[in-house]
């Protein structure tokens, strides 16, 4: 029997690009907060610690955003806090309910 795959080796592997979530079910239970070496990141993997940091201005930020994706796409919502990101986010929301998303659903 071979060893088991890392978390780390896995994350960026075929196999899970094919299929992620029995990946996404080992890490919320073996490493539910784990560091992506590749991204520099800290990935959430449990609902409620998403929710948490969602939530939590002061411990966690949108900031990283202006630093990675940031730098190629410029200034957006995604990089915002707080009531900035509130304020930006309630003129597009009304674009993202009802019918408007109806021809992307599948039959």
């Amino acid at each position: 029997m071979g060893r088991q795959q890392s978390l780390d080796e896995l994350l960026y592997s075929a196999e899970h690009y094919a299929d992620p979530y029995p990946l996404w079910e080992r890490m919320r239970h073996e490493s539910p907060v784990f560091y992506d070496k590749k991204l520099n990141a800290w990935l959430l993997t449990r609902y409620e610690d998403c929710v948490e940091a969602f939530s939590n201005h002061t411990d966690f930020s949108n900031q990283l955003y202006s630093k990675t994706l940031g730098v190629v796409f410029g200034p957006t919502m995604l990089d915002k806090d707080g009531h900035e990101h509130i304020v930006q986010r309630k003129i597009v929301a009304p674009e993202f309910v009802g019918k408007r998303f109806e021809p992307y659903y599948e039959a």
